[in-house]
């Protein structure tokens, strides 16, 4: 009986969305559980996963993880640049896409450079070609993001009354939560089988491609 209880509640839930918000909101419903599911497929497990492939120690494997969080400094000056751009809804659709797409090129990097060249780069010492390479994507490309962060969100709330901002909120946090969990299992499940059978790249290209079709319906 709880089941169908909560069967029932649940498609109330998505049946009454259609008429509680217009077709821009949900849009950026859709949009936050695209966003989300690509960032989870290409960062945590995945990343580190991949870094340590590379040859990464954990030190640097750290820093690579920590790449959203120095990027997000570049806030501070990129947030004064936002009053110069005439367009910035095209500038944000740019910018969104440069990065995620720098970031699913990291795939390539095993293909494209070779094993065995190392290099020393300031903070994470001597390392591999392909771990730099690696750190300054994810560097760049989060650099991209956060650009792109603040002013997203003040275009979003401008999208929604202020009536209805809770609610709106905290469906699509719900959403975007519910999707993450269920990805990190599943991506988590795809590495652990692939590296089962000694095919650990090939887990990491399964889910590159997962988190591109993410980043075209968003």
């Amino acid at each position: 009986m709880n089941l169908k209880r909560a069967a029932q509640s649940v498609k109330c839930f998505f049946t009454g969305l259609p008429g509680e918000f217009n077709p821009n909101q949900l849009r950026f419903i859709g949009e936050g559980l695209a966003a989300n599911s690509y960032a989870t497929l290409t960062g945590g497990v995945f990343l580190t996963g991949l870094a340590l492939y590379m040859g990464a120690s954990d030190t640097v494997a750290g820093f690579l993880t920590a790449a959203p969080l120095i990027a997000s400094v570049a806030q501070v000056f990129l947030v004064l640049i936002w009053n110069w751009i005439k367009n910035p809804k095209k500038a944000i659709m740019l910018c969104t896409y440069i990065a995620r797409f720098m970031i699913v090129a990291m795939i390539f990097i095993p293909f494209v450079i070779p094993r065995g060249i190392e290099i020393a780069v300031p903070i994470l010492g001597r390392v591999s070609l392909q771990v730099a390479v690696l750190f300054l994507i994810q560097l760049v490309a989060n650099i991209f993001a956060s650009a792109v962060g603040v002013r997203f969100n003040l275009w979003m709330m401008d999208m929604v009354p202020i009536t209805r901002r809770g609610r709106f909120l905290s469906l699509r946090e719900r959403v975007m939560v519910i999707s993450g969990t269920a990805l990190s299992l599943v991506s988590s499940w795809i590495l652990d089988g692939c590296k089962a059978i000694d095919r650990e790249l090939v887990g990491y290209c399964v889910l590159v491609g997962m988190a591109a079709l993410f980043v075209v319906q968003s």
